[in-house]
């Protein structure tokens, strides 16, 4: 059943504070996606006007590590873990895992064509930033659902892999034939509209 999936809880930032507490029962509990402003989606093949940027990059990831007290508790140790095996290829052209920020991040989206989705404290965005740039999500993270996974057919447009195979990611994505590659893309060109809210971004563009 779902019993591996009911471990999301809020650590107390002050001692007597709150307590450990449990935030998401996916009994009940339904995993939406989180708000992306209309300017952190310009790199996007669905909403820019310009063509579609080529994908010239197998594997993306950009995200915070932590800070060295944090490294225990902190994406549970995932984060850490990919950058330690991949953090080191940029140079190949192929492969960016980094923590760095930057202003390119949509483009790097837009590039890739597997996105890695790491939690941070529990959870990120990172799910929905792959899907809004048509970046087929690769799913890092054992115990936590990601938006909309107990309710639409992930299978077709993203990957989970357990963390086990971790050190396996960049072959097991290789071996993906392109022909799969299409129809996941092709997937994910139907479903994107779920992780954006439209209405909001057509508002806010008016608006700005």
């Amino acid at each position: 059943g779902s019993s591996e999936y009911h471990l999301w809880r809020v650590e107390p930032w002050a001692q007597d504070m709150y307590g450990w507490e449990r935030c998401y029962d996916p009994c009940k509990d339904l995993v939406l996606p989180s708000w992306r402003a209309p300017q952190s989606l310009a790199a996007s093949p669905y909403l820019r006007a310009a063509p579609p940027l080529p994908r010239d990059l197998l594997f993306y990831f950009n995200g915070a590590l932590g800070t060295a007290a944090q490294m225990h508790n902190y994406s549970f140790g995932l984060r850490q873990q990919l950058f330690a095996l991949y953090g080191g290829l940029a140079a190949d052209g192929e492969v960016v895992v980094t923590d760095q920020k930057t202003s390119r991040y949509g483009e790097m989206l837009s590039r890739s064509v597997f996105c890695g989705v790491l939690p941070g404290w529990g959870w990120s965005g990172r799910m929905e930033d792959a899907v809004l740039h048509g970046c087929i999500p690769v799913i890092l993270q054992d115990g936590v659902h990601a938006p909309w996974e107990t309710h639409l057919d992930w299978r077709r447009y993203a990957l989970r892999l357990p963390r086990a195979q971790m050190p396996e990611l960049l072959h097991l994505l290789r071996a993906i034939s392109p022909s799969r590659r299409q129809r996941m893309q092709a997937a994910l060109a139907d479903v994107w509209p779920r992780f954006a809210y439209l209405d909001v971004v057509v508002q806010e563009e008016r608006r700005a």
